[in-house]
């Protein structure tokens, strides 16, 4: 018994080092792929700067205006957009579109569950373009008056002094609030009450930031307690993604709870699954994210020029090339003869894709191990990039050679780059 026993114990370690031995050989050659890539890059585009910036999606959707940075003594600096239906228009809306965002009522009781368990994360709006629909509220006293909105600075012939623009909610009572109540007509012009939003041109404008506030009066040019909004919670219901914020400070996230409809624009994204040393015609994974007209994001599969079994997150979702019964060998939609920008490879509903954070994961499984590439982060070298979903894809080996191609809309697969 001794000696079987002596026997089985130097078979299950002899076992375990074996397989310990062949993960860390798998490890090895992964660090080693991705250094080799790393470098490759770095020979083929030349050094990537510490900022630079992968996304391109919304490079061509700035105006020169927009992109302008006027510092001259008398000239007005950038403003955000913040505009708020007419009451008008929201009265006519009332009439005409009623419970056109019935959701308000709908997503209520789960909102009310849901948010304090979700975690608390950075705000994800700071330059963007969004509609701002403020929805519920949590008071702590008989009267509350919480504050969203921006902050800049105005510039006078004789001065330059803060300037506020936002919106006020009002709480009654120490419990949950919401912009239904018992006037029908009432429920449906709060429903058509938000802030029309862009801050895309505000990125490096001094004074520039977003701001909560709480107050128990509501005299919005009074406000000299606003914090800077740099945390919130952001989660979603039925397909609609809420903005929790805490303006008073006491850490709880649900003072004032937005419904966000992120008019940021869709996203391409272009992937290397690192199959090829010197091969950069980011082409071996080509998909969309798309903002659905019935509300919520959809991905769409366009290219796939890699010969290896591949899977894709976005937000919580995830789709594979074999599980689509792809044959994992053959490439699509990128060679000459099987090239169509608009052919749909897979469409499929995405859950929990926030555009700002492009939270996006790629996995390869490559002759020399399993790759898993987040989208990366500034300055880091990339395997995918974003761009707008107007730019074309390369053409199976075609490689780009300047990391602005991915910056521009135009379908120059062909023109800017070269066959190596």
């Amino acid at each position: 018994m001794t000696a079987m026993l002596s026997i089985a114990a130097a078979f299950v370690s002899c076992a375990d080092k074996e397989v310990f031995d062949q993960g860390a050989v798998e490890k090895a050659k992964v660090l080693e792929t991705e250094k080799q890539y790393k470098e490759d890059f770095v020979k083929h585009f030349g050094e990537v700067a510490p900022d630079q910036n992968w996304d391109f999606s919304q490079v061509n959707y700035l105006t020169e205006e927009q992109s302008a940075r006027t510092r001259g003594l008398f000239n007005q600096l950038p403003a955000p957009t913040w505009n708020e239906p007419t009451l008008l228009g929201s009265f006519l809306d009332a009439i005409f579109n009623e419970t056109h965002y019935g959701h308000a009522a709908t997503d209520f009781e789960q909102v009310k569950e849901l948010v304090e368990s979700q975690p608390v994360v950075d705000w994800p709006y700071k330059y963007a373009q969004v509609n701002l629909h403020p929805f519920y509220s949590h008071g702590e006293t008989v009267v509350n008056y919480y504050f969203l909105g921006v902050q800049y600075n105005q510039k006078t012939l004789l001065s330059v002094k803060p300037h506020f623009n936002g919106f006020c909610f009002l709480s009654s009572g120490n419990n949950w609030s919401s912009i239904i109540n018992g006037c029908k007509l009432s429920t449906e012009m709060n429903m058509n009450s938000y802030a029309i939003v862009n801050t895309t041109n505000m990125e490096g404008v001094d004074g520039f930031q977003w701001f909560v506030a709480s107050r128990n009066t509501k005299h919005f040019s009074s406000i000299n307690n606003a914090t800077p909004l740099e945390k919130c919670k952001v989660f979603y219901v039925n397909n609609h993604t809420y903005v929790a914020l805490d303006c008073n400070g006491d850490g709880k996230y649900y003072d004032l709870i937005c419904w966000v409809e992120d008019l940021s624009p869709a996203k391409r994204y272009m992937v290397e699954d690192l199959g090829a040393k010197g091969d950069f015609d980011f082409n071996d994974i080509v998909f969309d994210v798309v903002k659905k007209a019935s509300g919520g994001y959809e991905c769409i599969v366009r290219a796939m020029g890699g010969t290896y079994e591949i899977s894709i997150k976005v937000g919580n979702t995830t789709w594979s090339k074999e599980g689509a019964k792809y044959d994992t060998n053959t490439m699509y939609n990128t060679m000459e003869g099987d090239y169509d920008l608009t052919k749909e490879l897979a469409r499929f509903d995405v859950a929990g894709w926030v555009p700002e954070a492009n939270d996006v994961t790629v996995t390869v499984k490559g002759k020399d191990g399993v790759f898993v590439l987040p989208f990366p982060k500034n300055g880091e070298i990339p395997f995918m990039v974003a761009t707008n979903i107007g730019k074309a894809w390369s053409k199976e080996r075609v490689n780009v050679n300047q990391i602005g191609w991915f910056g521009s809309v135009e379908n120059n697969c062909e023109i800017e780059v070269v066959e190596e």
